[in-house]
Formats: C-alpha cells, structure tokens, sequence
C-alpha cells in the first residue's frame, strides 16, 4: 500500500488522539501483554487504546512510536493481508525506538490474525480492537494461543457513568440531601438511557442508542449471517426484551411468537439468539441450582 497515504492516516489519528477528552475506565492491562479487546459496538474499546497511547506518550513515548490504523477508515479500504508489512515498514521509517502497534477495528482485514501471531511471536506491542462475532474471546484464544490477553468492553458501569457527567460521587456526596438526589437521578438515566460513552454528547440519547440497536440488528447480526427473515428477528429479540430478567425457554419463546403469527422454528430461534449473543448484544445467566435440563433451556436473558 501506498506509504504515504498510510503515514496521513496515522498522522490524522496522532492528531484525534492529541485532541481527545478521555474518561479513565475500570480496567487493567498487563504493561508487557498485548491486548484485544472485543464487545459490542460504541462500548468505547476505541477510547480506551486512545488512553493507552496518551499513558505511553506521558511515560516518554514519542508520537512517532505510535502505529495506529482504524480499519473503518475509508482510507483503509484496499488494505489486504499482504499490506501490514508496510505497516512495520512505516515503523521503521517514522523512528528508531521501539514501536507500538493500535489495530482498531481489525476485523476488516481478512487474515488478519496470521499478522497479529507473527508480531507477538516477535516480540511486539500490539494491541487490537474489534467489534463482531469473529472476534469472541473463545475463537480468538484458539486462533491466537496465548499470545494475547483478551477483554470484553462494555459500556459505562454506575462508576465510570458519574465520573463521565462530572457527578461527585465520594463519602460527601454520599451523605448530602443534593449529593444523594443527584446519584439517584443519574441511576435513573442510566437505566433509561444506557451508558454508551459516546451517547453523553447527544441531547436525544435514546435515539442514539436507538442507531446503535438498528446497527448491530441489521448489520452485525442479519447482514453478517445472511438472515432473510428480518422481521423475524426483530419481533423476536423484542419478546426477549419483554421477558427481560425472567426465565423463558426456547419452547416458550416459539409459542409466544407462534401465538403473534412470526413463523419460526426452534433450531432457527437457538440460531439466533446464538448471534444474538455473538454480536454482544444479549447475554445469558443461567439457574445452576436447577436440574441440568432446566439450567441448559431455561436461561435468563439481558441486554448489554
């Protein structure tokens, strides 16, 4: 690939970063290790390698150490397998110090874990981000050995939510009559509004979790695993929602839907929670003081 043009796109991400407003997350990272983290969409994985490279910049990094590609850069587009050696390439040419490398979004590129073995087995900082069911942990862990640590990302937790809104949340505000109205209130819009970082910016929240539902419904799950019957889909996934909390099994969730008229078989509602559950949407807790058969096929469901 043309080395000019991926030296503009990591110049112009040296610049977003320099520029970016980082809210401290709640999780740690091995300082040797390299990292992929996976979860579902806007939960903030890219924030994070961002705080990562403002940590290494403060420890004495320069920004000429710093390797990152989005892979949804538009930029990006022709980027194949055979393309990331231009990236240690591109290294080499921009400092003589050791490099780190951010792949963000690496899922785009075909192949791309032959890379991410090769860098780690040499001995690199590599740290990556991706976003659908090709990166689940349990896949990754086998496709990668022990090369990597791997973490899910999730949205805001109570913590990080106050700290993002500037809300004081020590021993204070704790024992204050305002100091306690506010934390319930936030509790509330949190419940209501979801902790996606990047939803804080907008008046409409819902609306924005709303596009980000719509994203991971129509691309992450039926475009990605070629499902014809859409509708199906979604009138399944809002019977999840209306159970939320309680017990179903699948042969509930077939009647209630039978019973509205959505034609779906067993087999096909097991595969698409299975997405469901993939594209981080969903996740599952299950009662382990039940019989085993009961464990297996009557889960509880929840929304991330």
């Amino acid at each position: 690939m043309d080395h000019r043009k991926l030296k503009q796109v990591i110049y112009d991400q040296h610049d977003v970063i320099q520029r970016a407003v980082i809210v401290r997350r709640e999780y740690s990272f091995e300082p040797n290790g390299n990292y992929i983290l996976t979860g579902i969409r806007r939960s903030g994985k890219s924030t994070i390698l961002y705080s990562m490279v403002q940590k290494l910049i403060e420890d004495g990094a320069d920004w000429q150490q710093i390797i990152y590609v989005n892979f949804e850069d538009e930029r990006m587009a022709e980027f194949t397998l055979a393309d990331f050696s231009d990236l240690v390439e591109i290294a080499s040419e921009l400092s003589d110090k050791t490099p780190y490398y951010f792949l963000d979004e690496v899922q785009n590129i075909d192949g791309w874990e032959r890379f991410a073995r090769r860098m780690a087995d040499a001995k690199e900082h590599v740290y990556i981000t991706g976003s659908n069911s090709k990166m689940l942990s349990a896949e990754m862990e086998a496709r990668l050995g022990a090369r990597y640590f791997s973490k899910v990302i999730m949205p805001y937790n109570y913590r990080e939510y106050l700290a993002a809104r500037g809300l004081p949340h020590d021993e204070e505000a704790l024992y204050t009559s305002r100091g306690i109205g506010r934390l319930k209130r936030a509790a509330s819009d949190l419940m209501h509004e979801g902790g996606f970082p990047e939803s804080l910016n907008f008046t409409d929240k819902r609306a924005y979790v709303e596009s980000v539902y719509q994203k991971i419904l129509l691309g992450d799950i039926a475009l990605r695993n070629d499902i014809r019957n859409v509708t199906g889909l979604r009138i399944m996934m809002n019977k999840i929602a209306d159970t939320v909390g309680r017990e179903i099994s699948f042969s509930r969730l077939y009647n209630l839907l039978r019973g509205i008229g959505v034609k779906l078989s067993k087999d096909t509602i097991i595969s698409y929670i299975g997405f469901a559950k993939d594209a981080y949407l969903i996740f599952s807790l299950r009662n382990y003081f039940a019989r085993f058969e009961e464990r297996e096929s009557t889960p509880k469901y929840y929304w991330r």
